[in-house]
């Protein structure tokens, strides 16, 4: 899945795959979280919102399906990357 960086004080990308329903979250935390189930309207509404932040609380934080990636998947992805 590819992601975007944005501009906001807490999220440093967002990414969704359309075929899977899956938007993904990073953080300037360094966590990154999966959103499963997701709809394209809902995953655009936070990308291209004027307030992430916001729109992600509205939007995705109280969505009921997520998981935070392992420190394993996102080694893994960074290793991809490089091949790629």
């Amino acid at each position: 899945m590819k992601s975007y960086a944005v501009t906001s004080s807490n999220i440093v990308a967002i990414g969704y795959d359309p075929e899977s329903l899956v938007a993904r979250v990073d953080f300037t935390s360094g966590d990154s979280y999966l959103y499963e189930g997701v709809p394209a309207e809902t995953a655009a509404k936070v990308t291209f919102a004027q307030s992430i932040g916001k729109a992600f609380n509205v939007h995705l934080k109280p969505w009921k399906k997520f998981r935070k990636m392992t420190p394993e998947e996102l080694r893994a992805e960074a290793e991809a990357r490089k091949v790629a």
